[in-house]
């Protein structure tokens, strides 16, 4: 058997996409596509050590809950608690949400503003002095005596009052 690093029959050859003795262990996934160092697998240093969805001190380990180079950057809210892909961030799109209730976004990192639920899909109701509603089940603030702005009534403040009613 060769020394970690070389090949060959009489182990003259150097190590090229992989490493350690006689070669055997392919490289990971460096950055750029980079080669591994031939005796021991490390990724060059700089920056970046893994591409995008690996991490680990030889870059062989995938994301998990995690995503983009090193695994560095946290998955955002995705819906029903699935996981981002590993390489972009991108929340699953089989289903009929993509983010979790409050969030929306490329990524579901972005919190709801003056609407709430899945996707931020539905627009918040009328509440008391112009407050927004809460991101994740449209609910109104309290106003002291009020919670709904005059003509509106029910928990998200999204039915008008009815007729002979008012406030």
């Amino acid at each position: 058997a060769c020394a970690a690093g070389w090949h060959g029959a009489f182990c003259e050859q150097e190590c090229t996409g992989s490493y350690g003795p006689d070669c055997t262990t392919p490289c990971g996934h460096c950055y750029n596509d980079e080669t591994c160092e031939r005796f021991n697998g490390t990724c060059p240093t700089g920056g970046n050590v893994c591409a995008a969805g690996y991490h680990g001190d030889n870059c062989h380990q995938e994301c998990s809950g995690s995503y983009g180079p090193d695994c560095t950057t946290p998955c955002g809210h995705c819906y029903g608690g699935q996981t981002c892909d590993r390489f972009n961030g991108q929340c699953p799109t089989d289903g009929a949400y993509v983010c979790a209730a409050g969030y929306h976004g490329d990524n579901c990192h972005q919190e709801c503003l003056r609407s709430y639920g899945p996707d931020c899909g539905t627009p918040c109701g009328h509440c008391y002095g112009g407050q927004t509603c809460d991101r994740f089940d449209g609910t109104c603030p309290t106003g002291g005596d009020h919670v709904c702005a005059a003509g509106y009534q029910s928990a998200n403040c999204d039915q008008e009052c009815d007729d002979g009613n008012y406030g």
